[in-house]
């Protein structure tokens, strides 16, 4: 059982390891097809990342051209239960701001070869959907059964362009100028624009469904090397789940179900089990646990201690170890 700051670093460093996986997956898409592989030689499922819709594609295809992009959810609060009509991000310390990546292949520069036609749009995916292995939206014109009916205020957001390992001049010391400054740039290459939605709320309740987001930008690209001009839709992964909450008297059933659905992913295969480790039952429950009391990770004012575990495994668990 980890303590809570050190669990923290650890999820932490699990989403950085999952965007430079979705990074790879591009170029590794580009790269299949600029030396002639087909389609299906390029293992995309292998990809160890948590919520990718069964069809999540790393480049979309036009007519006999491609796009090598994609969006990707880098920042999420979730999973949690949301109150309806409350923003989901509470911007207490420690909780993360949804925001959604915009990654591109190695031969794309944005604002060039990639423009976006509109903002960045979330919509909900029920969590029946999910589990059915529905395939994503690849066109403009496929219609949208799949997603939830119910409204979602301030659902879209501009993108903002993000400097990257790859852009601007280097000095002699291998460092990138912008704007006559020399510094380190933030972002990976591939990295090249971000949405962040910072007030996003939802008008009515799941009835105690779990629901994800899932979010689409339109583009225009410019195919190689004929240089024409395609409109495309991108779609990202899936988020973590959550529940929206009409009443605060649904708080325990719909923290119950979250709790539950992490620890028995079987929708994911790196975790479909019929039982988990004391161990990994105990880190899950201080992550649900500080989330739930609004608790910084890195400086929790009450997080579950060992005697609370002892309690738990010796009264409730019947000392079972799985």
């Amino acid at each position: 059982i980890l303590p809570p700051k050190e669990l923290m670093q650890i999820l932490q460093i699990s989403r950085e390891v999952k965007l430079f996986e979705a990074i790879l997956q591009v170029y590794k898409a580009e790269f299949s097809h600029l030396i002639g592989r087909e389609e299906n030689q390029i293992e995309q499922d292998e990809a160890v990342m948590n919520n990718l819709p069964p069809s999540y594609a790393f480049s979309v295809d036009i007519g006999q051209t491609k796009c090598f992009a994609t969006l990707f959810v880098n920042k999420q609060p979730f999973p949690k239960t949301v109150k309806k009509e409350s923003k989901v991000a509470t911007s207490y310390a420690g909780e993360e701001t949804l925001s959604v990546l915009l990654l591109l292949g190695a031969r794309y520069a944005m604002g060039e070869d990639i423009i976006a036609n509109g903002r960045c749009k979330a919509s909900a995916v029920h969590e029946d959907y999910v589990n059915q292995n529905q395939p994503i939206l690849t066109t403009l014109s496929q219609p949208v059964a799949r997603r939830t009916s119910f409204s979602i205020q301030n659902d879209s957001v501009d993108l903002d362009t993000l400097a990257t390992n790859n852009s601007g001049p280097n000095d002699t010391q291998g460092n990138i100028f912008y704007k006559n400054a020399i510094v380190n740039p933030p972002n990976p290459s591939g990295v090249v624009a971000e949405a962040t939605f910072t007030d996003i709320r939802f008008q009515q309740g799941t009835r105690l469904k779990l629901v994800r987001l899932q979010f689409g930008l339109q583009i225009t690209f410019r195919s190689q090397p004929d240089g024409k001009m395609h409109q495309v839709l991108l779609e990202s992964n899936y988020s973590q789940p959550f529940v929206v909450m009409t009443n605060e008297n649904q708080w325990e059933t719909s923290a119950g179900l979250l709790l539950k659905r992490e620890l028995f992913d079987t929708s994911n295969p790196t975790n479909a089990l019929n039982e988990i480790s004391w161990g990994q039952f105990a880190n899950l429950l201080q992550v649900h646990y500080l989330k739930a009391t609004r608790q910084d990770p890195s400086n929790p004012q009450r997080p579950l201690y060992y005697e609370d575990f002892q309690y738990l495994l010796n009264n409730r668990l019947q000392r079972k170890l799985t």
